[in-house]
Formats: structure tokens, sequence, C-alpha cells
């Protein structure tokens, strides 16, 4: 519930899921033993791009939705397919990892994200876009199951990032979207 990486916040996460909670207590540990000046995390968020299939259903909207749209004309969203996150495109996260690789001297726990939050209908209409297609969305109820664990909303607080000097900016996820589908999916490179 909280998207800042500032090491004296971290009592005040609430992690909604095991993954998350395993990630949480791990940082922990570090923040607890005072190992940040000697070591180098990332908190990443919604990283997605070419060489993603292997996710399974972990794989982003972009390639899951692009699929169903090739394979049925139209794409399913939880209902109105509002929910939100912070989506980083691999080139993006790629050339942070580079910077710190040139800046080995860095240490702490960094997020890892764009600190823009882009709504699913967002995303999904972009790829019809792309694709020179009709939008055609189906909005589906959200399994009860995952009502309570659900994350409705990402938005990563970059503001250590930039502090340390990491100040290249981010293209338009439309950009993105457009280079990953034409450049890779449509031509099943790198999926």
């Amino acid at each position: 519930k909280s998207f800042s990486d500032e090491d004296s916040l971290i009592n005040k996460f609430s992690p909604l899921n095991d993954y998350a909670y395993y990630k949480w207590l791990f940082d922990k540990w570090i923040i607890k033993n005072k190992i940040q000046n000697k070591v180098t995390g990332f908190r990443f968020s919604n990283i997605w791009g070419p060489g993603e299939s292997h996710k399974g259903e972990m794989a982003s909207i972009v390639y899951k939705c692009y699929n169903e749209i090739k394979k049925t004309g139209s794409a399913k969203l939880f209902k109105y397919g509002e929910q939100e996150r912070d989506f980083l495109y691999i080139k993006d996260c790629v050339d942070i990892i580079d910077w710190f690789i040139q800046n080995p001297k860095i240490c702490g726990i960094y997020n890892i994200g764009s600190g823009v939050s882009n709504s699913f209908k967002e995303i999904v209409e972009e790829i019809f876009v792309v694709l020179n297609m009709p939008n055609k969305i189906e909005y589906i109820n959200m399994p009860k199951i995952l009502v309570k664990t659900y994350q409705n909303y990402t938005k990563l607080d970059l503001i250590k990032l930039r502090e340390i000097g990491y100040d290249k900016q981010f293209s338009d996820y439309k950009d993105y979207i457009k280079d990953y589908v034409l450049n890779y999916l449509e031509k099943n490179i790198y999926v």
C-alpha cells in the first residue's frame, strides 16, 4: 500500500500477497542489519516487453491481451478496466540496471518503475489502435478469491532514484506499446 522506497517507511508497508510479503521481509532484513550501504536492491514495478512469454499468467497485460485480441478480436478486463499499474518497459529497465552497473558505488534499495500509472483500459485501447482494429473490450467480474489481495493501483515513488543522479526520462507508454506489438509480437520475435 506504500510505494516509497525510503528505508524509514519499511514497517508501514502492508504486503497484499505472499510474493510481496517475502520481498518485504528481505528488505526489512537488509535495513534491520544496516547493510543497505553494502548492497544494491531493486523493487521492480510491472516490467513488460519482449521475452516475457515464459511468465504465463504473470505476463503483462500487453502480452496477454495482444494474444487474446489476435485470437478472438476482443479483450477481457475486470470491470471497468480502471485498475492502474506503474508499467515499465523492459528497455527502460535495462537502461536503469546498466546505469547502476556503471555506478557501482551507489548502494541501497531502489524502486524501479516509470513513476506513472496507466489504467488497463488505456493499455488495451492502445493495443487496438496499434493493430488498427475496432476497440472491443468485454468487462468481467473480478473473481471473489482475488478481491482482497488484488492491487488495484500502483505508482512507484522514484525520488531516491532521481536523487542519486538517474535523470533519463521514459518514453510514453503508447510508444512502447507500438514498439512491442509491431517489432516483436507481430513478428514473433523474442516473445
